[in-house]
């Protein structure tokens, strides 16, 4: 039985359906109706003929519960990252940017948690011998600078076009200039 005020994934092949993800509302006459959550500016609790929709009773056998509009809470795409499959749901929208619900009462993976800090700990390690490297570029176009400031025109203040060695080289009056 289809519930009232609930979000369902729906077997989009025959019903036109965007991205399979609907969320259902009744109407005042009675009838239950299924909202295209693509189309959707939000996912309301309320009849909205503003969107595109589909009458239940010719559908419901495709469509699969998610959860309770009730019970979902938006969060950000990071947070998102961090709570199980079955307590999650993505929804692209079109033009309007991306929705990301997790089930209200559903709590965060620990295990999950753990892999973010890792990754961002790992990414940070990576950066910060970026970091080291540029330095020690830039250090020898410091000393090569302080020992020769025709090397200053070489210089780009770029990601070090010429590594400092081949700028010297390039600059440094050949022997038989001399």
């Amino acid at each position: 039985m289809i519930q009232e005020k609930a979000i369902y994934r729906i077997d989009n092949s025959s019903t036109g359906c965007r991205h399979g993800i609907v969320h259902t509302a009744m109407s005042e006459n009675g009838l239950m109706w299924a909202f295209d959550t693509y189309w959707s500016n939000s996912i309301t609790k309320e009849f909205d003929n503003n969107e595109q929709w589909y009458l239940v009773n010719g559908i419901e056998d495709r469509m699969s519960f998610v959860m309770m509009v009730d019970d979902a809470k938006e969060v950000t795409k990071e947070e998102f990252c961090l709570y199980d499959e079955t307590d999650k749901l993505h929804i692209p929208r079109g033009y309007r940017g991306e929705k990301y619900l997790v089930n209200r009462n559903a709590k965060k993976s620990a295990g999950l948690v753990v892999e973010s800090i890792r990754s961002k700990m790992y990414s940070n390690d990576n950066m910060i011998k970026g970091l080291q490297k540029d330095n020690a570029k830039l250090l020898m176009w410091e000393k090569s600078i302080l020992m020769n400031e025709g090397v200053a025109q070489l210089y780009k203040n770029e990601k070090y076009e010429l590594d400092v060695v081949d700028a010297v080289d390039m600059f440094s009056p050949k022997k038989e200039d001399n």
